[in-house]
């Protein structure tokens, strides 16, 4: 059986900013556009993993020397917001290091689930957003 490799990008961090400092409900439907920073959103990652079987791959670059890197999962699938969008990820493989299977079981966290009050914006410029900041690579899945 031919099975057809797609690339799709979920995230994208191109200028080191701190674009990714938002709330659960931006997290949960995506921001941003796929040609400068940019997330997928967790609903849609969700839908697409928990219907079949995917992989991810991080693709990240050096800002010291440019050299690329990159990591594998041969399990990627992310809950639904009942379940927290909680990660299940497996089977390293790559040249960057395993940073990311210690993450397979938690649950996604932001610095508040809504975006309605004002304690919920203060506390996202005390703590620098989301569990992953963004601040990082750039990161896509295949």
């Amino acid at each position: 059986m031919l099975r057809s490799r797609v690339q799709l990008l979920i995230q994208q961090n191109v200028d080191g900013s701190d674009f990714f400092n938002r709330s659960w409900e931006e997290f949960r439907i995506g921001f941003g556009s796929p040609s400068g920073n940019y997330w997928l959103g967790l609903d849609r990652l969700s839908q697409l993993t928990m219907s079949g079987r995917y992989k991810v791959t991080f693709d990240l670059q050096s800002n010291d020397t440019g050299t690329w890197y990159y990591a594998e999962y041969s399990t990627f699938r992310v809950l639904s917001e009942a379940d927290n969008y909680r990660l299940a990820v497996a089977g390293y493989s790559g040249n960057a290091g395993d940073a990311f299977t210690r993450h397979s079981g938690s649950s996604f966290s932001t610095y508040c689930t809504t975006a309605t009050t004002t304690s919920c914006h203060q506390t996202a410029a005390q703590r620098q957003g989301a569990a992953d900041s963004g601040s990082g690579p750039a990161t896509r899945s295949k």
